[in-house]
């Protein structure tokens, strides 16, 4: 097997064009956060009632002007497990090389969302209320994808303390806020070397970082009559200042404690509209803009990386994203079959953010479902939820001074829910 000598004067070389392909790279990485507030992943139960019109202590978290909808104590546990996979088909290019790989490639993601909601009655205008909500997401790929330069093994881990308060300003009128104290930790662990026909094997780098944040609510609730009722809600985006480790192991090793970026979720304005024609049978509908734009560029600092045997520190690398603003609609329905069964069923249209052009990502998606509840007892019911997500075929074009990649992105989502809600 033929080896590869190198002088500094190639090391730096190629640690100059490695770093033009790592930021061309981190470009096509579609953000392990991207989801984190996104409603595919959310319980269907809350997207079949109506985001910012939810009758029960669940609105701590959807709109918190809606905690004055119930009179009585509230303990709600949620669990929602989700599964995505997607499937890129077409070539890949690595231009310095020369090479090109050409096929399909596999990621598939699994989701854990466990949560808890509580709402306290003060009074008569005061309502308290306090959830805590968990996101564990992994994103695993191919043994031997198309895309291992590309793409990257990740794990997030985020939970989120949530205090609220609802206000009944009069019959028709109810405001009310949170303040999001959030954590989050995320693990990546991307593949950065040539390609490995030419000899110069791969390395793996494992990213470790952590932080904590804080976000918030505003909600308004309207009910101008005891059949309708009109939720606004606004949630802030939330920045992380991610900070951790970068670190290369095996044959060679080196360490950066001084790991660090920046990365946001998006804010959203939600509104609602709740009617029911009768005390059986009503519609809802909910509208959703989410500013994605927040995401101009990120400077990753201090990561560790591998050019041939030479390991060494990156100090800064600036990742240009040219997300766009979206939107997303659900309309659905809900029918009281009987005191103690009621069945939803709902449609939701969710825009892409991402450009097939700078990133690969997922296109534009209809999420279908239904959710029914069962009361057991008087004081305690059951709800059980599922969704499926069909995602539009994806066009990826990007062509940059060190990267081509072309071919279709395509995938799907599933999820399923369950919730018991215990009324004093």
């Amino acid at each position: 097997m033929k080896k590869y000598f190198y002088n500094l004067k190639d090391v730096l070389i190629l640690a100059s064009r490695f770093m033009a392909s790592f930021i061309n790279i981190m470009k096509y990485l579609i953000i392990v956060f991207l989801f984190l507030g996104s409603p595919l992943h959310a319980s269907f139960i809350e997207q079949t009632i109506g985001t910012a019109v939810v009758k029960d202590a669940t609105a701590v978290y959807f709109n918190p002007a809606a905690l004055t909808i119930s009179p009585h104590q509230q303990l709600i546990l949620l669990g929602t497990l989700a599964r995505a996979q997607f499937e890129f088909s077409g070539s890949a290019q690595k231009i310095p090389f020369g090479g090109t790989e050409s096929g399909s490639t596999t990621s598939k993601s699994n989701f854990f969302l466990p949560s808890m909601y509580l709402g306290i009655p003060i009074n008569e205008r005061f309502v308290a209320g306090f959830a805590v909500v968990a996101n564990d997401f992994n994103r695993e790929l191919d043994n031997q994808p198309i895309l291992r330069y590309i793409l990257a093994r990740n794990q997030t881990h985020n939970i989120d303390f949530i205090p609220a308060l609802g206000i009944k300003i009069n019959q028709y009128l109810s405001i009310g806020g949170n303040i999001n104290f959030t954590y989050a930790h995320l693990i990546q662990e991307p593949i950065a070397a040539g390609i490995s026909r030419l000899n110069i094997p791969e390395s793996r780098s494992l990213n470790d970082s952590q932080a904590n944040s804080l976000g918030g609510d505003f909600g308004v609730l309207i009910k101008p009559g005891k059949k309708t009722a009109l939720g606004f809600n606004y949630r802030s985006s939330v920045t992380y200042n991610l900070q951790g480790s970068s670190t290369i192991t095996g044959s060679q090793y080196i360490s950066s404690d001084d790991y660090h970026f920046k990365y946001w979720t998006p804010a959203r304005g939600v509104v609602t509209l709740s009617h029911f024609i009768n005390e059986k049978l009503g519609f809802i509908g909910t509208v959703q803009y989410l500013q994605w734009n927040i995401f101009k560029e990120v400077s990753v600092y201090n990561f560790a990386t591998q050019v041939a045997s030479q390991v060494f520190i990156v100090p800064r690398a600036r990742i240009n994203y040219h997300f766009h603003n979206s939107w997303l609609l659900t309309l659905g329905t809900i029918y009281q079959v009987s005191p103690k069964w009621v069945v939803r069923v709902a449609g939701t249209y969710n825009q892409s953010p991402s450009n097939g052009r700078f990133q690969i990502g997922p296109g534009d998606s209809l999420v279908t479902g239904f959710s029914m509840g069962y009361r057991l007892m008087n004081h305690l019911t059951v709800d059980f939820g599922y969704g499926h997500g069909f995602f539009k075929k994806e066009q990826i074009d990007i062509q940059t001074s060190q990267n081509v990649i072309t071919g279709i992105n395509e995938g799907a989502h599933d999820a399923v829910s369950l919730k018991f809600t215990l009324t004093a």
